[in-house]
């Protein structure tokens, strides 16, 4: 079963990066392989909370006291991608919001399909920058992440 994108409806906002396909990103088969869809996955999310110039940085304004760790990452394939169809872009969104952790969701596309051909799901933890102990997210911050505010990704259950 296919996974849509997320209606616009229920999603307030999306960062979107895009990538273009390096030589290195090509598996032998000569489509994006599934590293690289992990290295976009990483530097959108870098980009998103940390910012780069001129956008992004939803925790810009808390990233001189607390840090941020990746507890988990699922993704899952559901088509390739290969160089003709770059940009790779990432839709990413917040699914939920918990007392020190909360997720990021992402769909990557290649631009021959509206349908994604990955789909994301990583648990970002804060943690104070000074002990390394969790950081409760405190309501500002909670704002600022609930301004991405959309629903949990459509993963395939797993045969347990």
């Amino acid at each position: 079963m296919n996974a849509p994108t997320p209606d616009p409806e229920t999603v307030r906002s999306r960062y979107t990066e895009e990538f273009r396909i390096r030589l290195s990103d090509r598996s032998p088969s000569g489509h994006v392989n599934n590293v690289s869809f992990l290295r976009y996955l990483d530097e959108a999310r870098t980009a998103f909370l940390a910012g780069r110039p001129g956008r992004g940085g939803v925790l810009r304004p808390v990233l001189d006291v607390v840090t941020t760790l990746v507890a988990r990452n699922v993704v899952e394939y559901r088509r390739e991608i290969f160089p003709d169809e770059e940009p790779v872009r990432l839709d990413l969104w917040v699914p939920r919001i918990g007392r020190t952790s909360f997720s990021v969701a992402a769909h990557a596309y290649g631009r021959s399909s509206d349908e994604p051909a990955a789909i994301f799901d990583s648990t970002v933890v804060l943690a104070t920058r000074a002990t390394g102990q969790p950081w409760p997210i405190d309501d500002a911050t909670r704002q600022l992440l609930a301004a991405y505010a959309g629903p949990p990704p459509a993963l395939r259950t797993t045969a347990g």
